[in-house]
């Protein structure tokens, strides 16, 4: 699975467990992380007027620092922002995994297929046209407890598998909770 192709199946609504975790890509604290390379933040981001299931769109790897990459990390947990506050205009922008440079960090953005531009020597650029907003919105995932309890007094069950639209998303603790989070559509849970 590649990293382009999870996060285009997440902007579809589907259901993303760890069977379907990119290549080589460990999710720890909001991002995915690759073992001393490539850091994606765990949010997809959208440009322009690209929709999942539109036409001419892509998911493109976008480049950032450090510090810009702490403060998509944060705007993306702040359940009230709405569009990152990064201008991501003339960024380098990969179409493949993210690079497996050492400590190299990316954002996931679904964007128009026209802005892109190449940049000579560079590569592929984010070449976002004038009078368009070069700052993403996000793409919110929302956050579902399921708790199982006994049929006749209530009691939580430890251990029990949960499967989210055919997808085994993980068991229940101590509590009888599992805690999941699902993008925008409806689901089945068994």
């Amino acid at each position: 699975e590649t990293m382009a192709r999870s996060f285009e199946r997440l902007l579809l609504g589907e259901v993303m467990g760890a069977e379907l975790a990119p290549l080589g890509f460990v999710l720890e604290d909001s991002a995915w992380r690759k073992p001393g390379g490539a850091c994606v933040l765990d949010s997809m981001l959208r440009l322009g007027s690209a929709a999942p299931r539109a036409g001419g769109t892509t998911v493109a790897f976008v480049s950032v620092s450090k510090a810009e990459f702490a403060t998509a990390r944060a705007a993306a947990v702040e359940e009230s922002c709405g569009m990152l506050p990064l201008n991501l205009h003339r960024r380098a922008v990969t179409l493949d995994n993210p690079g497996v440079k050492e400590s190299s960090q990316w954002l996931a953005v679904l964007l128009p297929e026209s802005y892109l531009a190449q940049g000579g020597s560079t590569g592929l650029t984010l070449s976002v046209p004038m009078n368009s907003i070069p700052t993403p919105r996000i793409t919110r995932m929302t956050s579902v407890t399921v708790t199982v309890v006994t049929p006749c007094c209530g009691e939580p069950l430890k251990d029990i598998p949960i499967h989210i639209a055919g997808r085994c998303m993980g068991s229940t603790d101590g509590e009888g909770k599992l805690k999941v989070g699902l993008p925008p559509g409806t689901f089945s849970i068994s």
